[in-house]
């Protein structure tokens, strides 16, 4: 039985590793194909923006139902305004923070210019999206809860604020399918 290393009497490759194995290793790697990483790269950040957008629309597009189905539980109404307002700040928002940057860099990897008019157009629609999301839905959904909880659903005060959240919600959503339909059909106009 040798005692260390690879050769008869050499201590040359005592431990796990020695120079000569590192130098033996790095020969074995491959140059980097800088195409193959750009494409995992691009397959990546594409799985990243769908999944972004899937969970955002996915979450936003229930708002309305939770809505109704709240109008209909008066009991149930505060706490299911504050778990729509917690998963809007918590899963919807994060979705849509992503999406921008993952977007931007899946279209420098594959060379579209941010002045294609699909992705113009999206970018437009994403930008007051964001403006109309954050400042007029976020504080209006905030009033609905503050209204629901004192005075109460039952006046006119939260009727109006609860058809202005619900309506807004559905323009939002409505915004995010055309966002979508630019980003899958690509229209050349």
């Amino acid at each position: 039985m040798r005692k260390g290393g690879c050769f008869p009497g050499g201590r040359l490759f005592t431990g796990s590793f020695s120079l000569l194995t590192i130098i033996f290793l790095y020969s074995t790697i491959p140059t980097v194909n800088y195409s193959l990483v750009t494409k995992m790269l691009y397959t990546i950040l594409k799985f990243i923006h769908i999944v972004s957008a899937i969970v955002a629309l996915g979450v936003n597009i229930t708002y309305p139902l939770w809505f109704s189905r709240a109008r209909k539980k008066p009991e149930a109404l505060v706490f299911t305004l504050r778990t729509v307002k917690f998963i809007d700040e918590w899963i919807a928002v994060p979705a849509y923070v992503l999406l921008f940057p993952s977007g931007w860099w899946l279209a420098s990897l594959a060379g579209w210019s941010l002045t294609t008019p699909w992705i113009l157009t999206s970018l437009v629609l994403y930008a007051i999206l964001s403006i109309v999301g954050l400042g007029v839905f976020t504080p209006a959904l905030k009033k609905q809860i503050a209204i629901a909880e004192n005075p109460g659903p039952d006046t006119a005060e939260y009727r109006k604020i609860s058809h202005r959240t619900n309506t807004m919600s559905i323009a939002l959503n409505t915004m995010v399918l055309v966002i979508i339909f630019l980003m899958v059909a690509k229209p050349a106009f």
